[in-house]
């Protein structure tokens, strides 16, 4: 690694369009400016890592950010990106490798990269640093917003709780379902009173994209389901985020009722975990 350089991201506009220059031309997913990125990079809980050629030149990015999960921290390793021209020569592997290292001194419990299922080049860095396949593959399912005008969807009698952490209530999600306490709820009831579905989300802000993450989602059946996610939606819009989105494991029927409320299809992928 002699050749070149790792180091975190500062909050500084210089690493910020360094940043954006080398998504640009990597990745291509984020029309962020330099600018709106720097007030990513300023946010507490994210994790961005450059790497940089002996001329300074910046080479190379990691973004990774910490959230919440189930047996505790979670570090995300989001976006990872080399320039062709030093794709080859571990700069990918030793990015990843800086992150992991560093949120294994933070304390973080598990690591987790989601990968398209056609990028074998990306799964073969995260699996030499010890992440491995986790569940059978995945529907990636997101509602982007062209606006944020509110729309009525409760039927009549429903209702609807909110919580901005699981564990203040008492509301019968599936026992052993690794949900996460910390986690936000949204609970449905229908016109008897009873619990239709119950919903965990997350907020998430990236390089690319803020929005909310549904991490998890009971409901009695798909037409309950589909309600939730449409409220999922409808919540995130509130906020005034870009978009909401879920992973659905291949062979759900979830991914049916995410369709019909509205939700697209955005490509099939691959969870690979460590910790």
């Amino acid at each position: 690694m002699d050749s070149y350089t790792i180091r975190e991201a500062s909050t500084s506009i210089d690493d910020a369009e360094a940043l954006s220059r080398v998504e640009a031309v990597t990745l291509g997913d984020s029309d962020l400016s330099a600018n709106e990125m720097l007030a990513v990079l300023s946010q507490p809980g994210q994790y961005i890592y450059l790497a940089h050629d002996l001329d300074g030149t910046c080479i190379g990015m990691l973004a990774s950010f910490d959230r919440h999960c189930e047996t505790g921290e979670r570090l995300e390793l989001d976006m990872l990106g080399v320039v062709a021209t030093w794709r080859g020569r571990g700069v990918a592997r030793n990015l990843v490798g800086r992150a992991i290292d560093d949120g294994r001194s933070r304390g973080c419990t598990e690591y987790r990269a989601v990968v398209a299922v056609d990028n074998l080049a990306s799964r073969r860095v995260f699996e030499r640093c010890g992440l491995a396949s986790r569940g059978p593959g995945y529907r990636l399912m997101t509602r982007v917003f062209a606006g944020f005008a509110s729309v009525p969807l409760l039927p009549d009698g429903w209702a609807q709780e909110s919580t901005p952490a699981l564990a203040e209530r008492d509301w019968a999600y599936p026992v052993g379902s690794g949900w996460c306490s910390a986690w936000e709820g949204i609970r449905l009831l229908d016109a008897s009173g009873k619990q239709a579905a119950v919903v965990a989300l997350q907020r998430v802000d990236t390089i690319a994209y803020s929005g909310y993450w549904i991490e998890g989602l009971w409901s009695q059946n798909l037409a309950s389901g589909q309600l939730a996610l449409d409220v999922a939606a409808e919540y995130a819009k509130s906020c005034e985020l870009d978009e909401v989105g879920m992973l659905i494991p291949m062979g759900d029927d979830l991914w049916q009722a995410a369709m019909a409320a509205g939700y697209e299809h955005a490509g099939d992928y691959g969870v690979l975990v460590a910790g």
